[in-house]
């Protein structure tokens, strides 16, 4: 498949942006909807190991994952583009900011029920592709109507990876969330599962984290957590569920976020 570059995403077809570029609808000629993503103009630098994760994951048809379909080449003070097929639905991250704002109100049984989804996914990459997410995030998680929960835009670690960012910027600019740790950043397992147990505390607390509540404010959110489990029919989980999530995420790290 091939798509010619436009010198800007179109508006009236733009369907969701955040820091590491803006997603376009269009039809692929075939009657297919694919999403163009634009990506920031950075990923230019490190367009081959982002090519070879998608080469690698494009035949990779799961309900619990869009469709990637292909890279198009970065184009002069751009990035490039990855097109995917468009899911229908909602960004988790919409959907949270909806929360934060009091329009709607997520349950615990709708959280664990997306916490189940998520690490399902993660192992489909994990022990089947034998690769990582690398940057897992409520903007990176569709839910469709069907109730489906679909990871997209998970072909950016081998690329993170080379692009030898500071754990900071990673955060402040692109949500993406890496453990504080000495030494560089890696885009490991352990990676995905710390960013998996942000995205379930954030379900939990029924709103998105604040940039400021990442990596040395988690043990405050736990409680939050904690009481608001013990408030719900799923009181009986509370313990167990706060105990999990400090396993998960960095709760206690003093190392520098650098």
């Amino acid at each position: 498949m091939k798509v010619a570059h436009l010198p800007e995403p179109a508006e009236d077809r733009v369907v969701f942006r955040d820091g590491l570029g803006v997603r376009e609808r269009r039809d692929s000629g075939t009657g297919e909807l694919v999403e163009w993503f634009f990506l920031d103009p950075a990923f230019a630098t490190v367009e081959g190991p982002l090519r070879e994760r998608v080469s690698r994951l494009a035949n990779l048809q799961h309900v619990k994952f869009a469709r990637i379909r292909t890279l198009e080449p970065a184009s002069k003070g751009k990035g490039p583009v990855l097109v995917s097929s468009h899911v229908t639905g909602s960004r988790l991250s919409d959907v949270l900011e909806m929360g934060g704002h009091g329009l709607i109100t997520l349950d615990a049984g709708a959280a664990l029920q997306v916490t189940r989804e998520v690490l399902a996914a993660l192992s489909v990459l994990h022990d089947s592709r034998n690769v990582t997410h690398g940057s897992l995030a409520p903007e990176r998680i569709v839910l469709a109507p069907t109730g489906r929960v679909v990871m997209v835009e998970h072909v950016l670690a081998h690329a993170l990876d080379r692009m030898h960012l500071p754990r900071h910027q990673l955060w402040r600019d692109w949500r993406i969330a890496t453990p504080p740790a000495a030494g560089p950043v890696r885009f490991d397992v352990r990676t995905d599962l710390a960013q998996a147990g942000l995205v379930i505390l954030a379900l939990l607390l029924g709103r998105p984290l604040d940039a400021e509540e990442y990596p040395h404010r988690l043990r405050g959110l736990l409680s939050i957590v904690q009481d608001r489990l013990g408030r719900s029919p799923a009181a009986a989980l509370a313990a167990d569920m706060v105990g999990w999530l400090e396993r998960l995420m960095p709760v206690d790290s003093r190392r520098a976020f650098t």
